[in-house]
């Protein structure tokens, strides 16, 4: 078995200094908070199958999953075909309810079926709950990368947070969604090189079958570890892959055909990958039966088993890309979990607790501060479990069963059954998150126990609550608003009309690095020994393949790359405008609020257009609400020329204002802007209302909307345009 030598070393500081480029050249294009943590729907859904399928495993899977593998076989395998059979759940149910929610994030969704404070409450215990699963990763990188080097393993780890933490400060979604495709471009090859170099060492798949123990390939598991556990597994596991990461995949493409074929893929490819990641540890069974005499050093030597693999067969150099897949492997998984905890953070919580007028600066500040804080508290965790010697997969499945059986059900059953209160999901979640905290904690019940207690419970009490649904008014009419769009098929061409393409600059940059990752690997040659050239030519041609095939889809405009441009593609192709929505005449909306859940839906709005009605000689009225991006707005004006019955028998025209604005004589049409004025204090009025009375109104400071301004107002004093 080789050390890692210099040139491996070579190529794990070139692979760095790639990942901390990527940052640097991902800024550019974080001109605010909306660029930095938002998604879009124009993602090929091939670029989004790829990319779920990337984010769903890290060094996690070739250090503790690979362990269970080493272990007890055929079981590892099981497991990730019950990954896979997840997805055939999303094919038949929720990929197109998902994609019709027309939603940018899980937590609009949980607003818009519940209430604000179940999106509080999920959002608080998903960041703590998952810091434990994203530190159980980052240990496995840290255990995957000391043990192969031979590094002490608390500071491997802490050197590679911080590595992994500073290209996610710096680049947001931009660097999360290129490192995604560079995991592909790295990754795979190199598994396929890997499980053909050890089924070759082994005299292929007969003699692997016939050199590992008849238990690890027997179909008759240990009690431990035997069906129910597979199928609890199954379960336990559908509700990560259908909800949070896994769900903006489907609500990210263009329509539901399209979402239902990220469903199929991803099944394709975890059934493919549950063989081909488990065989080199397999195989490894075979030639080192006892790797504690291999590594005695650490606590559970087992979860090396993927890293001994390499050591046994790949040349250096290999080793050192090796290391750098499983860099890119957790790298994804790592950073898509600090973009997404920073954004609920800075856009949930901290906007919508401690400063809700702040600005797109403002909040881009706010979440490179709590990226930062959770990839920093996440580090510390790891190397926590690091020096206390915890197994990688126990860790990992403690907290994952804990947040998956307790987001997962309300989650998934609001998607369906539509007569709940408004606490519906917030009671189930509440006795899923204790019942998983006694039994994880205290119980120590095993996870078929979990599963078995925990989901009818959870599932019992969410749909009792049916009894008692008698939801207020403005909860209502999200809630009814959020299912009319589930009953509507979306049409591409009405809602994703205007969205701009900025995929130029950046499959430049990623195809020019794809051939340049494989090149720089044909380097290697020079350090391979003569009987291991092929193996470096075979992984450098892999590599120069997909660099071709890139290059080929770019040109006919399908390119990989279009995911990078339409998950931060603006709503409209205005400068300057991030998104508009609007809602009816009644609705105050704040200077700045750009967290409001009448954003998707609204009495006056279904999230694509403006629908108001009313009765002959009524007068009708709504508000458009523009949001700007950083840069902000110059000159905003708005017009609306006519409105004409469908049939075009009639229609009533604008006619501008004259020198009086009251005046409405043949004027059907009026515009008017929304002037905000700065309250200090409350008012005194007590005829009106008594201070902290019922009748008192709960927020009565700050910008609040207070007069309608003519269009033809003076510049600067409420007129068109508005700067």
């Amino acid at each position: 078995m080789k050390t890692v030598g210099p040139i491996d070393y070579a190529v794990i500081a070139a692979y760095m200094a790639l990942m901390l480029g990527i940052g640097v050249y991902s800024a550019r294009f974080n001109k605010g908070a909306s660029d930095y943590f938002r998604g879009a729907n124009r993602i090929p859904w091939l670029v989004a199958g790829l990319s779920s399928f990337m984010s769903g495993f890290s060094a996690w899977t070739f250090t503790g999953a690979a362990g269970l593998a080493y272990q007890h076989g055929v079981v590892a395998i099981l497991l990730y075909l019950g990954n896979a059979a997840t997805f055939l759940l999303g094919y038949w149910l929720f990929a197109v309810r998902w994609r019709r929610a027309r939603i940018s994030t899980v937590m609009e969704y949980l607003v818009e079926r519940f209430d604000e404070r179940t999106r509080q409450v999920f959002s608080w215990s998903t960041v703590v709950f998952q810091l434990f699963t994203g530190a159980s990763m980052l240990y496995g990188l840290g255990l995957f990368v000391a043990s192969t080097c031979g590094l002490p393993l608390v500071w491997t780890i802490l050197v590679s947070g911080a590595v992994i933490l500073v290209y996610c400060v710096v680049g947001g979604l931009w660097a999360v969604v290129i490192t995604d495709f560079l995991q592909a471009v790295i990754l795979m090859p190199f598994t396929l090189v890997m499980l053909w170099l050890s089924l070759t060492r082994v005299g292929g798949v007969a003699g692997l079958l016939a050199g590992l123990p008849p238990a690890l390939t027997s179909l008759r598991l240990t009690p431990g570890l035997g069906w129910a556990y597979v199928l609890c597994w199954t379960f336990m596991v559908s509700f990560g892959y259908n909800t949070s990461a896994m769900a903006q995949r489907y609500f990210s493409v263009d329509d539901e055909r399209s979402a239902k074929k990220v469903a199929l893929l991803c099944f394709a490819l975890f059934v493919l990958g549950a063989f081909i990641w488990f065989v080199p540890p397999l195989a490894m069974r075979v030639l080192y039966p006892d790797l504690r005499a291999v590594w005695p050093g650490l606590a559970n030597p087992h979860e090396a088993s993927y890293a001994v693999a390499a050591l046994t067969l790949l040349p250096n150099g290999l080793v050192g890309v090796m290391l750098a897949a499983m860099f890119s492997a957790t790298m994804s998984s790592l950073s898509g979990l600090f973009n997404v905890h920073a954004a609920v953070i800075s856009k949930d919580i901290y906007q919508r607790l401690v400063a809700p007028q702040a600005g797109e600066r403002h909040l881009l500040v706010a979440g490179w501060v709590a990226t930062f804080g959770v990839g920093a508290s996440m580090t510390g965790l790891a190397m926590s479990m690091a020096a206390r010697g915890q197994s990688i997969f126990e860790v990992m499945l403690t907290f994952n069963t804990i947040i998956s059986l307790a987001y997962g059900p309300p989650a998934l059953l609001g998607l369906l059954v539509k007569r709940t209160p408004a606490w519906s999901g917030l009671l189930s979640f509440a006795v899923g998150l204790v019942l998983g905290c006694y039994g994880a904690f205290v119980g120590h019940w095993g996870l078929v126990k979990s599963v078995l207690v925990i989901l009818p419970t959870s599932a019992a009490i969410f749909l009792a609550t049916r009894a008692f649904d008698g939801a207020d008014a403005r909860q209502g009419a999200r809630r009814d608003g959020l299912f009319a769009r589930l009953d509507r098929p979306v049409n591409v061409a009405d809602e994703l009309r205007g969205s701009s393409d900025r995929t130029a600059p950046v499959f430049r940059f990623l195809s020019w690095t794809t051939a340049g990752v494989g090149v720089a690997s044909l380097l290697l040659i020079l350090y391979a020994q003569p009987g291991e050239k092929g193996t470096v030519v075979l992984y450098a041609g892999l590599t120069l393949l997909v660099a071709a095939a890139l290059a080929r889809l770019g040109r006919a405009r399908v390119a990989v790359l279009a995911l990078v441009a339409a998950l931060l593609a603006p709503a409209t192709g205005e400068a300057g405008v991030a998104r508009v929505w609007a809602v009816g005449d009644g609705e105050k909306i704040e200077q700045d609020d750009l967290a409001s859940p009448l954003q998707a839906a609204s009495s006056a709005w279904d999230g694509i257009r403006v629908r108001i009605f009313g009765a002959g000689n009524e007068v009708l009225a709504f508000q458009v609400i523009v949001e700007s991006d950083r840069d902000g707005i110059r000159a905003l004006s708005m017009s609306l020329p006519e409105l004409r019955q469908r049939d075009g028998a009639s229609r009533i025209v604008y006619a501008p204002p004259g020198r009086d604005p009251t005046s409405s004589v043949g004027r059907p049409i009026q515009v008017f802007s929304v002037h905000y004025m700065n309250v200090t204090e409350s008012s005194h009025a007590r005829w009106v209302w008594a201070p902290g009375g019922p009748a008192a109104p709960r927020d009565t400071v700050g910008w609040k909307p207070v007069q309608l301004v003519p269009e033809n107002a003076r510049a600067g004093r409420g007129g068109f345009p508005l700067s």
